[in-house]
Parts: C-alpha cells; sequence; structure tokens
C-alpha cells in the first residue's frame, strides 16, 4: 500500500469536499470579501498572476444539489452538463432548447481588492455577476477614469449594497479623484506580491463525480429539503432558474443524449 494515497484518502473522508465546516468558512472570510448591507470603499489592485486584467472569469453550476461546482471549462476540460446542454441544443424541441439554456453554468467574476478601513486584512476577491463586470469594464475603457487599478494614479470605488425586493442589489461608481493605492511603498509591494490563490479554494470535481451528481439532480430519489438547499446558498446577487419537473429527463433519455 501507498501510505500517503491511504492518509490522503483519510483526510478527504474527514474533510469531504462539500463540505461547509468552521475552518472552511473561516478561510474563505480570509481569501473572499463578501461586502454587508450599507456603503464601502475599495479599491482594485492588479492582480499578481495577471498584470494586463484584474478580473478572473469562472464559471460555475449552483442548482444541482448542494455543492458549489467550478465547472472544467474553467481548466480546458469537458464538462458533462455543457455536453448535455450542446446536445439538447441541436434539439428540434424548443423545451429542449430551454432546458439547454438553463443548465449552463454561470458567470462569475473575481477581482482583487482593498477595502478601506479594512487594509490590514489585505488583498481579498470580490465576487460579482456579469452585470457589474460590464460597467467595470466601461470605466476602465473611459478616457476621463482609464486604469482604475494604477497604484499611483488610480481610483478608489464607491459600492452601495442595499436590500432588493429577492436579493441584495449592488451599485458601484468611480471616485471623483485619483488617489495612490498606499503612500507607503512597502504596504504597495506587500499588496501586488502576496494574493491568496482564489480559484485553489474550489473544490474541483471529475467528469465522473459531475455526471454522477447532475443525474441524480435530475432524477432526485429523496428531494432535497430547504433547510440542505440553504447550506450552499448561490450568490446573493444572482437568481438560479429552477427546473420544473416537466423538465427532467430520464435515465434512458440522458444516456442516449450522451451518447
Amino acid at each position: 500500500m501507498d501510505i500517503k494515497t491511504i492518509t490522503a484518502r483519510l483526510e478527504s473522508l474527514k474533510n469531504p469536499r462539500s463540505g461547509n465546516s468552521s475552518k472552511n468558512v473561516e478561510e474563505k472570510a480570509k481569501i473572499f470579501w463578501k461586502p454587508e448591507l450599507g456603503k464601502h470603499l475599495v479599491r482594485f489592485v492588479p492582480l499578481k498572476t495577471n498584470p494586463e486584467t484584474p478580473f478572473i472569469e469562472l464559471y460555475f453550476h449552483y442548482q444541482f444539489g448542494k455543492r458549489t461546482i467550478i465547472s472544467p471549462i474553467n481548466f480546458g476540460e469537458k464538462d458533462p452538463i455543457v455536453e448535455f446542454s450542446k446536445t439538447l441544443g441541436k434539439s428540434k424541441d424548443p423545451e429542449d432548447w430551454k432546458l439547454a439554456k438553463k443548465i449552463k453554468p454561470k458567470l462569475r467574476v473575481l477581482a482583487p481588492v482593498i477595502v478601506r478601513g479594512e487594509e490590514d486584512k489585505g488583498v481579498r476577491f470580490y465576487e460579482f455577476g456579469p452585470q457589474m463586470y460590464n460597467e467595470l469594464l466601461a470605466y476602465a475603457a473611459d478616457e476621463e477614469v482609464g486604469d482604475y487599478t494604477d497604484v499611483i494614479e488610480g481610483r478608489d470605488f464607491k459600492l452601495d449594497v442595499v436590500q432588493g425586493a429577492t436579493y441584495k442589489e449592488s451599485t458601484i461608481r468611480p471616485a471623483m479623484k485619483s488617489s495612490p493605492l498606499s503612500k507607503d511603498s512597502k504596504q504597495v509591494e506587500d499588496w501586488l506580491n502576496n494574493q491568496p490563490s482564489p480559484i485553489e479554494f474550489f473544490s474541483r470535481y471529475t467528469f465522473d463525480e459531475i455526471k454522477e451528481f447532475f443525474e441524480k439532480w435530475l432524477n432526485p430519489e429523496v428531494e432535497t429539503t430547504t433547510e440542505q438547499a440553504q447550506a450552499f446558498p448561490p450568490p446573493h446577487d444572482m437568481e438560479v432558474t429552477k427546473i420544473s419537473k416537466a423538465e427532467v429527463v430520464t435515465d434512458k433519455e440522458f444516456e442516449e443524449l450522451f451518447k
């Protein structure tokens, strides 16, 4: 027996990837910044791993069971749910097209930020959706704003988070005046060089594992309780479309479509 393999497996059983332990919550708080209701002042900083853009585009599945599944397409690999969606898209049935659109992975964007007033916590990653992403790209393309990540002449952003009818709503706009990231050059250097790796936080599942999760979701033996569903909620600014029972595909149809 390979002792390292046995030990690794033992640890994985003690700390399942789909778990929501206090340790995971604590680690997540160090890596990700989740704004509360109210007004915030944040500064987007250059991304250590890619100076050309501070944004990391990632695709996730949220509605398939209790897990948040990072899609393998982020790593240039095949995703069984995406493959299934493509197959449905070739169908002549409009209902298949609707289902294909619904099960596609959802785009989320991560960007490194310094939260003013919480500089001691260092660089954390702010997660948001396509709408805010488009706004931030537009600000960068605006000649009057430009590169707001510049450590000398960049800009802070004012972020307002309010409670909407169904979920939190956020608005963001750049400060009128440019400002340095910090007056302390050593602090700036530390923020640029010491950034967490957010992608490593998400558990990666194999093609077969994701396929199994998807199959169980399509044909659940035991209906998920509300308490279980809330244990792994989608981001606060994103509504996850629910699939009606009429759109559920049988095991045989599922296998045939994959073939």
